[in-house]
């Protein structure tokens, strides 16, 4: 249904890779509604966060003090549902910390975290 929506070519579209024509798609939608500039910086954060393994430019930072124990800083902004994920992710190894105080909840999720 997109083609409607679209000005994409279906017939270039068919035939390239699948992860192409989803960034394709994304680029087009984000544009539709935002704008060419807003869609390329879309496009570019998502390649740097997604592709390279980067910081997203609109991570999310609080302040917390230094007693704070991790799992609640995590419960309280949505990154864990309950302690047991909590555990079980970081177990699995899929909590890092990836710079000073940005942390890396599974493929998707960052939180910068200050402490006071």
């Amino acid at each position: 249904g997109f083609e409607i929506c679209t000005s994409l070519n279906l017939s270039d579209f068919a035939k390239e890779k699948p992860r192409d024509q989803k960034m394709k798609l994304a680029h087009e939608v984000v544009k539709i509604y935002h704008g060419e500039n807003a869609a390329g910086e879309a496009e570019k954060n998502f390649v740097e966060t997604f592709s390279k393994g980067g910081i997203p430019r609109d991570i999310k930072t609080v302040k917390t003090s230094k007693e704070t124990p991790l799992v609640e800083i995590f419960l309280e902004h949505g990154l864990v549902s309950s302690k047991s994920e909590f555990n079980r992710l970081n177990k699995e190894g899929a909590i890092k910390e990836i710079e000073n105080g940005v942390y890396r909840v599974g493929k998707h999720r960052f939180l910068r975290i200050e402490q006071i």
